[in-house]
């Protein structure tokens, strides 16, 4: 869970967020204001919990911290922290059970949702921001003397002797982890990145400018990626970039004015400015939504349904209302990969997508929303079609798929039954992403006679020829 302080994004209410037509991905959203959570200008820090269902708000000059039920707007309870400490950051758990604050010069301090405090480590010293898990059962930080914590969510212990970071003299301004697990921690200093385990190890290390120059960094509630906002000395212009860690920089793209920026379950990079100019990005840099409003702190749930935000003197809830990506782009290699006899007079095909691993696993999620299928009020998102060159449709199905969405891994082997001497000499797959109301359609596979799964270049021979497309596109697929 991340807490992405001074987001500028404060949403009107149902304010639409646009599809941008000519993009290689799509997304629309509708986003619906909630409850007024807070309208005292002293408390502006807010954050929500990774299940969106909690939210908390606290600030400088204030000891105060209010804890609410964020689809309701009820306050369930509020904190008080001890005299001269003010919230320099903000963690919830899932379900609000756990309210971690990080505070503005020193100690650590953990409260319920009813305000109660659960335990404080008062002597942790500096300006502490907080990484936590989602269910709260770990908790990470570092201190002034660049020290690593990592304590126990429940009682505030540390697990490990504190570990020293190797911040190569910078100051520590953000500490983030995984939502799960806690096995990664984002540790950003005024100039990098540093990427640790969850004991303090430093894995991987990014030098992403030279100078005191970073705004914001984030880490993705999986741990695969990390967007980071940053201002090029030489040309005085401000970046956002995304990393795919062990791997590095898939995309910099120029911004305006003070940017901030978050991450969710999707690894959608969320991207707000000061002018009120918000973006969102996919891991590929293509700009998937871009919309209007002004706000400055802000905080989203994992799985990008809900948000907390401050607008001027109040903080509000908002919805983000049907939330989906289009993908008319999206290229699918089709083989027929097997043929086998299943009966006296039927035989069994197997048709693969090669690149199976580039088609979102999104696609084939359970979809009640969408018109039932048959009987099935619970269909996938894609209705799913073999066909022929000639026309003939040898497969039919809107079932969910790929253990409901999480892979596409089964479209490795799509198995259909054909009477002998009845197949078209070219076959293809055909997806219809009902919610988008969008076809694609995969190449065409030859039936005269199968292609073997390692033949990347079309012409059904593996060879060395394969051997150099795979090498070549070694890092730049995600699945090599």
């Amino acid at each position: 869970m991340q807490n992405c302080r001074q987001f500028t994004f404060s949403i009107a209410f149902s304010v639409m967020m646009l599809a941008l037509v000519s993009s290689p991905v799509m997304a629309l959203a509708e986003v619906q204001q909630g409850a007024q959570l807070e309208s005292e200008g002293l408390l502006y820090y807010c954050s929500i919990s990774p299940d969106g269902s909690h939210a908390a708000v606290g600030g400088q000059s204030t000891q105060i911290v209010k804890i609410y039920n964020a689809a309701t707007g009820t306050l369930t309870g509020t904190g008080t922290l001890p005299a001269g400490v003010e919230t320099e950051d903000l963690e919830l758990s899932n379900s609000g059970n756990r309210i971690f604050v990080g505070g503005q010069g020193s100690g650590l301090y953990c409260f319920n949702k009813s305000g109660a405090m659960l335990w404080s480590r008062p002597a942790i010293s500096g300006e502490l921001s907080v990484g936590t898990t989602a269910i709260g059962n770990l908790v990470f930080t570092v201190d002034r003397s660049d020290s690593f914590y990592r304590i126990s969510g429940a009682t505030g212990a540390n697990l490990i002797a504190p570990v020293p970071v190797d911040t190569r003299g910078w100051s520590v301004w953000e500490v983030d982890t995984t939502a799960d697990g806690g096995d990664r921690v984002l540790i950003m200093t005024n100039s990098d990145v540093i990427i640790t385990d969850g004991f303090g190890t430093e894995t991987h290390f990014y030098d992403i400018v030279t100078g005191n120059y970073i705004h914001e960094a984030h880490l993705s509630p999986d741990g695969s990626y990390f967007a980071v906002v940053f201002l090029d000395p030489d040309t005085s212009i401000i970046n956002v970039s995304l990393y795919e860690i062990g791997v590095g920089e898939k995309w910099t793209i120029e911004t305006s004015n003070y940017t901030n920026v978050c991450m969710d379950d999707n690894n959608r990079v969320y991207v707000a400015t000061s002018y009120g100019d918000n973006v969102v990005y996919n891991t590929t840099g293509t700009e998937i939504t871009r919309w209007y409003a002004t706000g400055k702190y802000f905080d989203v749930a994992d799985d990008g349904s809900r948000c907390v935000a401050e607008n001027g003197t109040s903080t509000y809830v908002y919805d983000f209302v049907g939330m989906y990506e289009c993908y008319p782009d999206l290229h699918l290699q089709a083989y027929l990969t097997d043929v086998a006899p299943f009966d006296a007079d039927t035989q069994r095909y197997t048709l693969t997508i090669a690149n199976w691993y580039d088609i979102p696993p999104e696609l084939f999620v359970s979809s009640p929303e969408l018109p039932a299928c048959g009987q099935n009020d619970r269909a996938g998102r894609t209705y799913i079609r073999i066909l022929g060159s000639e026309g003939s449709l040898y497969f039919s199905g809107c079932g969910a798929r790929g253990d409901d969405g999480t892979s596409s891994e089964f479209l490795k082997r799509l198995t259909f039954l054909v009477d002998d001497g009845e197949l078209d000499e070219y076959i293809y797959l055909e997806l219809w992403d009902r919610k988008c109301d969008l076809y694609l359609r995969s190449t065409y596979a030859y039936s005269g006679k199968p292609c073997p799964v390692g033949d990347l270049d079309g012409d059904c021979i593996v060879n060395l020829k394969d051997f150099a497309l795979m090498a070549e596109n070694w890092l730049v697929d995600n699945n090599p």
